[in-house]
């Protein structure tokens, strides 16, 4: 795989729209693409929806951390 994607989005944890959105566009898109996934804040431990495990993921803030 030669090229990459990064797909950054304030919060990935919820149920909303965007964020069914944003898993799905990275799931898909690593049939031909390096995909990471970033989350800028968290509410939970786990995302809500499913992520292939092609797609790097990680989260640059946690609000449970004091």
């Amino acid at each position: 795989m030669g090229k990459k994607i990064c797909i950054v989005k304030w919060i990935l944890d919820d149920s909303g729209g965007g964020e069914r959105v944003a898993v799905s566009l990275a799931n898909e898109l690593t049939k031909k693409y390096e995909v990471h996934l970033i989350g800028i804040t968290t509410k939970q431990s786990d995302l809500f929806f499913g992520i292939n495990s092609q797609v790097k993921y990680s989260n640059f803030f946690d609000h449970r951390v004091r």
